[in-house]
């Protein structure tokens, strides 16, 4: 799961359904804001789900935090290997939901560069990929004004 910002909007209803189904897959949570004092929404949940197992991982970008200064799509391409096992070895979907300015492309970009960098292994090319991603539902993004 991929947020930033309002975007995380439907990810707590996504895993509390996940919290009633002991043998669903993993889940991992990349959420991205400005600021992580104000603007890490459902905060107290996401890290309860993390102990409780229900979030395998949780990753977070706060733009604005000088500790941090990152965005989700900085998140990704950290984690580029990884996300790529999750989605091919794992057979992964990949939703992401926010803002088109914040995390429409950018998300898609990043895929195209982790594609580029680890793809060869599965015998991956990047815009192949990524067509066949949106079509067979393994990568769904719901982007808005």
């Amino acid at each position: 799961l991929v947020a930033a910002g309002a975007g995380v909007a439907p990810f707590p209803g996504f895993l509390a359904e996940r919290a009633g189904q002991p043998h669903a897959g993993p889940v991992w949570l990349l959420f991205g804001n400005r600021f992580r004092a104000g603007d890490f929404f459902y905060r107290t949940a996401f890290e309860q789900w993390r102990r409780d197992g229900v979030l395998a991982r949780l990753d977070t970008a706060f733009s604005r935090d000088p500790d941090d200064g990152g965005h989700v799509q900085d998140r990704l391409l950290e984690n580029g290997e990884e996300l790529l096992r999750w989605l091919v070895e794992r057979r992964g979907i990949l939703y992401t939901c926010g803002r088109a300015s914040t995390v429409g492309t950018a998300v898609e970009q990043a895929l195209r560069t982790i594609i580029a960098r680890y793809g060869n292994r599965y015998g991956l090319q990047p815009d192949e990929t990524l067509a066949r991603w949106r079509t067979d539902g393994t990568l769904r993004i719901d982007a808005f004004g």
